[in-house]
């Protein structure tokens, strides 16, 4: 948390009553101000009815609710496709490399990734395939990017790369026509939508840029990024 959002959270009062009983203990040593002190404390303990509070949310760290959600998604969801035999990534346009998964080592290590999967789980609701495709696809491209980076893959795998980035981004940009422009409380879903989207190419197109100067023979000095005209919509809605 910054600290200004300490000064500005509804609990910052009481970090400074906090503050201010520790110093009295240290400082002065008055038994008579430790108490008074206490007093308050207890005071405002009960007024903001902390124990019922700790358990919830208010008091846990975003990323950490981040963390939890992409966890209990991938434990809870994604492993019970592979028990699911009609489960396939059935994307012509993708190299055919890809298995059910067993393990995501790499998602759960990138915080940035993980939070573009959390602020995008409200897909779950209107399209659930493709909101785990796209969790999938994230992890496969990540493990061939780093596999890449540390020779494990040969450069062949480049290509692969490319279009495995291309197609997380198309089924991104189709989340603006599986979910409604706006949500039951008015919110804009397609803005939230467009503003992962972006987030997601740039992250990548920086993975990319990463890669071309590990292979400077494959000309990329310049790998543009994706744009509009490049995306497609699988529903032929949008061309």
């Amino acid at each position: 948390m910054k600290i200004y959002e300490i000064f500005n959270s509804k609990y910052s009062l009481i970090l400074f009553i906090i503050i201010a009983f520790l110093y009295n203990v240290i400082v002065y040593r008055s038994n008579i101000n430790i108490f008074i002190m206490l007093i308050v404390f207890l005071y405002f303990l009960n007024l903001y009815d902390f124990q019922d509070r700790l358990g919830n949310k208010d008091f846990v760290n975003k990323d950490d609710i981040i963390g939890e959600y992409t966890d209990s998604f991938i434990e809870q969801e994604l492993n019970n496709i592979n028990s699911n035999n009609d489960f396939i990534l059935d994307n012509v346009d993708i190299y055919p490399i890809y298995k059910k998964p067993t393990k995501f080592l790499f998602i759960k290590k990138d915080d940035y990734v993980q939070r573009i999967i959390y602020d995008l789980r409200f897909i779950k609701k209107y399209d659930k395939g493709d909101y785990i495709k796209l969790i999938i696809l994230i992890e496969n491209f990540l493990k061939i990017y780093y596999n890449l980076i540390i020779d494990r893959y040969d450069i062949d795998y480049v290509d692969i790369l490319l279009d495995t980035r291309k197609e997380i981004l198309n089924i991104m940009y189709n989340f603006k026509v599986d979910a409604p422009m706006f949500s039951k409380k008015g919110k804009r879903l397609d803005e939230v939508i467009h503003k992962n989207l972006l987030k997601t190419q740039a992250y990548t197109y920086k993975k990319i840029k990463n890669i071309n100067k590990k292979y400077p023979t494959l000309n990329l000095k310049s790998p543009s990024p994706i744009h509009n005209d490049d995306l497609y919509d699988n529903y032929k809605i949008i061309v």
